[in-house]
């Protein structure tokens, strides 16, 4: 029996240290990014209309951005962007749809979360305004 909690025991250790290699051969170099205006208010649009702002992102760093995936903190709001990797000292857009839905008025603020290769991980884009009937 002990022997068996010996293997067992082995073969946990190598399997992390399998993992960990992997993790560490598989980390992307990071770079860093620069927002132009990450808070856009749209004013005041109507039940049902949508609203489009693009949000300019430059590469400020010394490696490609790489532009993992983009979250939204509802389905009224709906993210564009290139997966096409930033050089360095260039630029991209991210373009975000705001569609207000029916029944909702007032004021909104919706969110967008950037996963990419930066420094850190996620950055965050907002957008908001009023909606009216």
């Amino acid at each position: 029996m002990k022997r068996y909690l010996i293997i067992l025991l082995s073969i946990i250790i190598l399997s992390c240290q399998g993992k960990q290699k992997k993790a560490e051969e598989s980390a992307e170099p990071t770079t860093s990014i620069e927002i132009e205006n990450n808070n856009y208010s749209f004013g005041t649009i109507k039940e049902l209309d949508s609203i489009e702002h693009s949000y300019v992102i430059k590469n400020i760093g010394k490696n490609p951005l790489v532009i993992k995936r983009i979250e939204t903190t509802c389905g009224c709001t709906v993210p564009e962007w290139s997966k096409v990797p930033v050089k360095p000292n260039d630029k991209t857009t991210i373009k975000v749809v705001f569609t207000a839905k029916s029944g909702v008025v007032g004021k909104v603020q919706k969110s967008v979360i950037i996963q990419a290769n930066t420094d850190s991980i996620f950055h965050f884009l907002n957008i908001g305004g009023e909606v009216i009937k």
